[in-house]
């Protein structure tokens, strides 16, 4: 389903419905932001594979020797997958391995159900540095190799079998209009009359960022003009450092995952 057609709320109300019947999911994600949207695990973490591009025999042996991950994944019946999008055909596959050889059987992941939810018009697979072109960014979710990196172009995924379902309804736009012009981008549609609809907000403003909000592509350039309106502001600054503890591997994935940064500079 596009944006805003409730993705992940119907994924909650299913993963509730799951309980309640007696059945236990495995909920997992792509990422770590996606994960704390439904209360799950990364796939990377849940399946115990980290943040490997390769999984060797002797990777296997290892996970199979960790109670907690064999634990989970012989318990569970149901694994969803949310923001399949960003999910690698390598990453994919070695998750799906992990379960084989967990849960001893050859059935794809190891007999469970599958759910795998998500827009492949949106993010592409988050890719490997090694696998990454030299610009540090994908093409059309491919490496400089040409190998697809996206989930649907592993052999595994066929062989699942899965049945499609779609989400129609829209429940973030009201405005019909605007709606089709989202929709035109998305599917790489844009028309004369969508880019006349955009061209038709467009007001020049003589002194950017007073009162007007402004967009950056990267995050870098989010901090540097927010750090600055900090700076103007008067009154003291209070500083907030980040803490953390637990197993290193652990507690640097979820600060890859968070949002807010290790060091925190606020103002009334």
């Amino acid at each position: 389903g596009e944006p805003g057609s409730g993705k992940t709320h119907v994924v909650n109300l299913f993963v509730a419905w799951l309980k309640e019947n007696g059945v236990r999911p495995a909920v997992t994600a792509s990422t770590g932001i996606a994960a704390t949207h439904i209360g799950g695990y990364t796939l990377h973490s849940w399946s115990g594979i980290g943040v490997r591009s390769v999984l060797t025999s002797a990777d296997l042996d290892r996970i199979e020797r960790n109670r907690r991950t064999v634990g989970r994944m012989r318990d569970a019946y149901v694994l969803i997958i949310d923001e399949v999008s960003m999910l690698s055909a390598p990453v994919f596959e070695m998750a799906e391995a992990v379960c084989r050889r967990v849960r001893g059987s050859s059935a794809p992941f190891g007999g469970m159900q599958v759910v795998l939810v998500g827009d492949f018009f949106q993010l592409p697979p988050v890719a490997p540095r090694e696998l990454r072109d030299e610009q540090g960014g994908l093409f059309e979710g491919r490496t400089r190799s040409g190998e697809d990196l996206f989930a649907f172009a592993s052999p595994l995924w066929s062989s699942l079998r899965m049945t499609p379902c779609y989400l129609l309804e829209q429940y973030r736009q009201e405005d019909a209009v605007f709606l089709e012009a989202l929709s035109a981008v998305r599917r790489g549609a844009v028309t004369a009359a969508h880019r006349a609809l955009l061209e038709s907000r467009f007001r020049a403003v003589q002194e950017p960022g007073r009162g007007t909000t402004q967009l950056f592509s990267h995050n870098a350039d989010v901090d540097r003009v927010n750090g600055g309106e900090l700076k103007k502001l008067p009154g003291k600054e209070l500083n907030f450092e980040m803490t953390g503890r637990g197993p290193k591997a652990l507690v640097a994935e979820l600060k890859r995952g968070c949002l807010s940064p290790e060091k925190l500079a606020l103002k009334i």
